[in-house]
């Protein structure tokens, strides 16, 4: 399905549906999803990478914590998961807005890479500022797999991942036209 016309929302949020070979590949990364898991997606546009990896599991589906800042997607996401509460935080400050009984052991994410809510200029700490309040709301052990820009590698930033309250565990480069049917090559 191409998804290459895109709405002023869609441009401005940099809301790029990730394609379902990649989130299957997500699924794979963060590894087996229990019923006694948190799973949190805090750019949770339709649902597609909690949806995949509570397919891929032959558990059953773990508490949700989800969040959208896009009205639209907000009201598909409470269709696709009835009964799940969906945030309205800019996940860039996720860690500091969730109340302190939210606390994920799972994070998937793919943030905005370069765009922040309410600012008219590109923001290049919005990916980074994503990835660490995310990571500052994992539980002690947790995982996290996200999506992130490709300037934002251990290897061009090695400074940046060694502050990070986690351990890499692995990076890898996936190429921009995977995305080319979803309106981005990036």
């Amino acid at each position: 399905i191409h998804q290459t016309t895109r709405s002023e929302e869609q441009i401005k949020l940099q809301q790029f549906s990730t394609p379902l070979g990649i989130g299957y590949l997500t699924s794979i990364a963060l590894g087996k999803v229990t019923s006694s898991d948190v799973l949190m997606e805090p750019s949770a546009g339709t649902g597609l990478l909690p949806s995949i990896a509570i397919g891929a599991s032959d558990e059953a589906t773990p508490s949700l914590i989800l969040n959208e800042i896009s009205p639209q997607r907000r009201e598909i996401l409470t269709n696709v998961f009835p009964g799940t509460k969906v945030h309205n935080i800019n996940a860039e400050f996720i860690n500091d807005f969730l109340s302190l009984s939210e606390k994920p052991n799972l994070v998937l994410m793919n943030p905005p890479f370069s765009t922040s809510p309410n600012r008219s200029k590109r923001n290049p700490d919005a990916c980074f500022k994503h990835l660490k309040s995310a990571l500052l709301r994992l539980q002690p052990g947790g995982r996290l797999v996200g999506i992130v820009a490709h300037w934002l590698s251990p290897e061009k930033h090695p400074q940046y991942f060694a502050q990070l309250p986690a351990q890499l565990q692995g990076s890898f480069f996936v190429p921009g036209f995977h995305y080319r049917f979803h309106g981005t090559t990036m």
